[in-house]
């Protein structure tokens, strides 16, 4: 051949694969100092500058992900070796495929030139692509008698007389790209400069590479996570198969990992070291199952470790593993992650062996842990709904021991109906100001039966009323206040309000609002709403405000479902009658009371509220001046108070005995701002509802007379006090 080219005797240049040539490079790069002749086209700085670009340079540039972003990388890569190289001119080819491209800058941006088949027998660039080797060669006389690219070089102006190919290899023994340069005069290229530009070109694709690297994780990473989510959400939207979600999200974790085996512990009892253990099945591998048995691990001492400490580890190297009694020579490393806290571990992961033998990373962890929240929310999500069964088999059984103790028998019920055939309503019953007498008071559910049948004789509901108005005075229990007397009570006030208000409201309405009436302190246990949350009671547990109300709503609904009163409506129907019940009882609340007076005192003052709705949400029970209906309320507060000093808390004023002189006052203003004020708010959307505000005004101006004389009638209330105290107390049924 009449050329000169670099062979293998040349120690530090030798032609050689890429991985191998990338080491070899690489151990001596560092320590070379490139001496550059500054002298042409590139100033010193600036020749200096681009001739310290470095790998870490590379990576900081932000080229893109695209075609375009590579080969502006490449093209500037290359402009900088041909001026550094002092070549005459060159041309950037890129691989596409099995051919390479000529890579022509324009103005716009990047155009492809000639192309040809990476092999041999057609370009040195061609040849160069498909070898992997970069060639130098120096005095060339006639290039095209070599059979290996018999068409030489790119056309030129010029035949060059010395040529420097060089491929972009990648750490995966593939072509990137290949940079061609050329001379036009005598002089050679120096192994100096032959150095120079494969360090440049090597670290060019290796940032490359890692770039995209980094890239192809970042994918991987938001596919994993992808796959994690849509194999939840697949389980999640139906009934979880705990088994299955658990095996494929570690199989995925582990092929994501590219680990060999998987297995899942979920920790059953630590002190003896028994766990549900998953793992992969002799004759399929792509799945994980569940040993019927519990397992016990205390002889694998990486997992009773991790247990034990709630912290992930990294076994490799025979010397580790046999620490922890590993002597199985084919396994090379182990990762063990836990999910959960040292004092509660939720499930712990083991994987076995990367492929390649690589050692496992703190990444991989990460990643490992990332599957193992996904199992750890399916365990516990299917033994919270375990749980959930349970207590709803739990709450069944609970409402028929209630519905046991609250119906009546039927012996009862035809004596209740015998009963109620033979007497009829008060004469003044029909009044506001009408409150039943000794006598009267016990046939207090006769008389509700009779308000019932003068309004619904004709409904369907209203046969089976008898054995729910049974049940509903069986639910309340015999204290002070708030018991079936009270019920009643607020009963006859609605009843009252609706007989003279026939036509304001629907049919359903109208039995709704008595319903709720009725029904509003169902199983009231005699204690506040403060009183429950200061206590703890398990009733306030349950709600987070109007905890009472929401409970006399919920015991209400059982006896309306157990009764079936509404069961002749329509779903539409059935489903708009019990949420106005439910939300005439929440607005007994005096907190929800006090908010709907102000909203619609807001909307009457703004002329916006329209006589065609109605708002029923304020059932306004009626204050009864009666001393004796004073003394059990004042009973019922100051027996609060001593259980809470029994507890150890101090109680709020008015529970308290010392408190007594004060009561009057506080019954002066619970009848200004409560009951005038929702009394005057009724009677301006129902006139004929005025005298309830006339009756409250009385009995407040009563009260502010009997302040003044509170010292002489003190000791007769004493006495009536200590009277009534003579019954049984009541216990907090905490």
């Amino acid at each position: 051949m009449d050329y000169q080219i670099f062979q293998s005797n040349v120690s530090s240049l030798q032609i050689i694969r890429p991985r191998q040539k990338q080491r070899k490079i690489f151990n001596r790069i560092e320590k070379t100092n490139f001496q550059v002749d500054t002298s042409k086209s590139l100033s010193a700085e600036t020749l200096a500058e681009k001739r310290d670009l470095k790998l870490q340079d590379f990576n900081s540039i932000d080229w893109g992900d695209s075609e375009l972003g590579l080969k502006q990388c490449l093209s500037e890569t290359f402009e900088l070796l041909k001026e550094y190289t002092k070549s005459s001119d060159g041309t950037l080819y890129i691989v596409k495929g099995t051919e390479i491209q000529k890579v022509i800058k324009t103005n716009e941006g990047f155009t492809h030139g000639m192309k040809w088949s990476i092999g041999e027998g057609t370009t040195l660039a061609a040849y160069v692509a498909f070898t992997g080797k970069y060639m130098c060669l120096n005095k060339v006389c006639n290039i095209h008698r070599d059979s290996k690219f018999p068409l030489g070089t790119a056309v030129y102006e010029r035949r060059p007389l010395a040529i420097l190919c060089i491929p972009a290899e990648t750490p995966f023994e593939t072509t990137l790209a290949v940079f061609e340069y050329v001379r036009f005069e005598s002089s050679e290229y120096s192994k100096a400069i032959l150095k120079f530009a494969l360090t440049m070109i090597t670290r060019m694709t290796n940032a490359l590479m890692k770039k995209n690297q980094r890239i192809r994780i970042d994918d991987w990473k938001v596919q994993f996570k992808e796959k994690l989510l849509n194999i939840f959400h697949q389980y999640s939207v139906a009934e979880i198969d705990c088994d299955k979600l658990i095996s494929d999200v570690m199989i995925l974790t582990r092929d994501y990992i590219k680990a060999k085996q998987v297995c899942y512990y979920i920790p059953v009892n630590k002190n003896k070291k028994k766990v549900y253990l998953y793992e992969e099945g002799i004759t399929d591998s792509d799945k994980l199952f569940r040993k019927v048995k519990l397992a016990c691990i205390a002889d694998d001492r990486i997992v009773s470790h991790v247990w034990e400490t709630g912290t992930f580890i990294i076994v490799a190297g025979r010397e580790q593993l046999e620490q922890y009694g590993i002597k199985d020579e084919l396994i090379v490393s182990i990762l063990c992650v836990p999910i959960g806290a040292e004092d509660k571990v939720l499930g712990i992961a083991k994987v076995v062996n990367k492929h390649k033998d690589d050692l496992f990373t703190l990444q991989d962890a990460v990643e490992v842990r990332r599957g193992c929240i996904y199992c750890a929310l399916a365990v516990k999500h299917c033994n919270a709904k375990e749980e959930f069964r349970v207590v709803e088999k739990m709450f069944e059984e609970l409402k028929q021991t209630y519905l046991y103790f609250s119906l009546g028998c039927e012996h009862d019920i035809n004596i209740f109906l015998e009963t109620v055939m033979k007497i009829v309503l008060p004469k003044d019953v029909e009044r506001y100001d009408w409150y039943p007498n000794n006598e009267e008071r016990e046939y207090l559910a006769e008389y509700a039966w009779l308000m019932f049948r003068n309004l619904f004789k004709d409904e369907p509901f209203f046969k089976k009323f008898s054995s729910f108005l049974m049940a509903v005075r069986q639910g309340y229990r015999h204290i002070p206040y708030h018991n079936f007397e009270h019920a009643f009570n607020v009963a006859h006030t609605v009843y009252v309000i609706l007989l003279n208000n026939l036509d304001e409201f629907t049919q359903l309405e109208k039995i709704c609002m008595l319903i709720a009436a009725i029904c509003h302190d169902l199983d009231h246990p005699g204690f506040t709403n403060q009183f429950l949350r200061i206590t703890s009671h398990p009733i306030a547990q349950l709600h987070a405000e109007s905890c009472l109300e929401y409970h006399h709503s919920f015991v209400s609904r059982v006896l309306i479902d157990h009764y079936q009163l509404f069961a002749h409506l329509s779903p539409e129907e059935r489903k708009k009658c019990l949420k106005e019940v439910h939300d005439l009882i929440i607005a007994t609340d005096l907190c929800v009371f006090v908010r709907k007076c102000e909203e619609l005192e807001l909307l009457l003052q703004k002329d916006l509220y329209d006589e065609n709705i109605h708002s029923y949400d304020n059932v306004h029970s009626r204050f009864v001046w009666s001393s004796k209906i004073f003394l059990y309320i004042t009973k019922n507060n100051t027996l609060m108070g001593e259980l809470l000093k029994r507890l150890g808390i101090d109680p709020p004023q008015f529970m308290t005995k010392e408190n007594f002189r004060s009561l009057p006052k506080q019954q002066v203003k619970f009848l200004q701002m409560m009951c005038e004020q929702g009394a005057d708010l009724l009677s301006k959307l129902l006139p004929n509802t005025r005298k309830l505000y006339d009756l409250y005004k009385s009995a407040r101006e009563k009260w502010v007379n009997v302040i003044p004389q509170l010292p002489f009638i003190e000791t007769h209330l004493k006495e009536q006090w200590a009277e009534r105290n003579k019954k049984p107390t009541y216990k907090c049924e905490n």
